[in-house]
């Protein structure tokens, strides 16, 4: 994340600590919408003996932060955190200086990294991908700088046998555009995948790609899916006379034949909202939106509403054995089965902010 998007942040920062954001429980209505809103029923967990009743295992990895005010400015801290599902543990893996920013946090295949895109809030420093080791031995290190402050790398993804970290670039040098790459790693060589898009997923098998892209005129998302280089890239077709102006946070559901995606629900207008056109923010980055979780078959078709949140930022991934969602929102981290049923909080509080959660053993 670049300035820009940084000073976005701490904008929208101060404007929830002042009240001037709408509440983020599960129960606000969702505005515009064709279907009622429903209030979830949901088990809040508030201590270790809660999360070691739900008698799952592995580890979730999330992105947390404290947000406040210090003699009239916005005060930050933001943190990588490990809850253990077998003993409800949850420790600090990373505390960055006060003032840095956490996009997102990702645990490398073998389990041994933790790949972060950060920006200092040191102006001397570079923002980009960090890596360090997941144990929290060692701090962390750059390993892919943006190439300058009008470029931002960001939504990384590891393969699933660990030679590359795919991710989305985005220039605002004059017209702003996009594009997936991808990196080999160690090595750090770069290569350009797909232009004009973003939110790259990689599937269980690592041999196809799903993303969004966005459309500059209309403002809406289109679904792809593509081979893992970037070729032979189709839509999936998504039918229906309402625009889907939003898909985010994409993800193959376990065996690869459908994806899980992020939306409101429709329909809504494509003009970007009122925070956008205050921040300048385009419409790829996190909104204050109430959004849901849905599944759609690669093939295409009518997606399939699994959950009834109302929730901003959501962030999913899937338990080892795929039974499991891991759900990051602004209000806290959920755990629900994967058709969306038995939600339950983990993760309490998180600061408000956007992030992520990646479930490992």
């Amino acid at each position: 994340m670049n300035r820009i998007h940084y000073t976005f942040y701490i904008s929208f920062l101060s404007l929830m600590v002042y009240g001037c954001v709408v509440d983020v429980s599960p129960s606000v209505p969702i505005a515009n919408s064709n279907q009622p809103a429903v209030t979830p029923t949901t088990t809040v967990l508030v201590s270790a003996d809660d999360v070691k009743s739900l008698h799952l295992s592995g580890k979730l990895i999330y992105t947390s932060g404290k947000v406040g005010t210090l003699q009239g400015k916005v005060s930050l801290d933001l943190s990588v955190q490990s809850l253990d599902l077998a003993t409800g543990t949850n420790e600090t893996i990373y505390k960055a200086p006060s003032g840095d920013w956490i996009d997102s946090a990702t645990v490398s295949p073998d389990g041994k990294l933790l790949l972060i895109t950060y920006q200092p809030s040191n102006e001397t420093e570079q923002s980009g991908f960090y890596i360090m080791p997941l144990d929290g031995s060692q701090a962390p290190k750059l390993l892919l700088a943006a190439p300058s402050d009008k470029d931002v790398y960001y939504q990384p993804q590891w393969s699933p046998d660990g030679r590359y970290v795919y991710f989305a670039h985005e220039n605002y040098q004059g017209q702003t555009t996009y594009e997936i790459m991808r990196m080999s790693f160690p090595d750090g060589k770069l290569e350009t995948l797909v232009d004009q898009a973003f939110w790259p997923s990689i599937s269980g098998d690592g041999s196809r790609i799903t993303y969004t892209s966005l459309d500059p005129v209309t403002w809406t998302n289109g679904l792809f899916i593509a081979n893992a280089d970037g070729t032979q890239t189709r839509e999936i077709t998504i039918p229906g006379p309402w625009p889907w102006n939003i898909i985010d946070a994409l993800i193959f559901f376990p065996g690869d034949q459908s994806i899980l995606f992020t939306a409101p629900v429709p329909p809504r207008s494509s003009a970007p909202g009122w925070v956008d056109k205050l921040f300048g923010i385009t419409i790829v980055y996190a909104h204050p939106i109430p959004s849901e979780w849905w599944s759609i078959p690669l093939d295409g078709g009518n997606p399939t509403q699994l959950t009834h949140l109302g929730l901003r930022g959501l962030f999913a991934s899937f338990s080892p054995d795929g039974a499991h969602v891991a759900s990051f929102s602004t209000d806290g981290v959920f755990i629900m089965k994967s058709d969306g049923t038995g939600l339950t909080k983990v993760v309490d509080y998180v600061g408000g902010i956007p992030g992520t959660v990646d479930w490992v053993r």
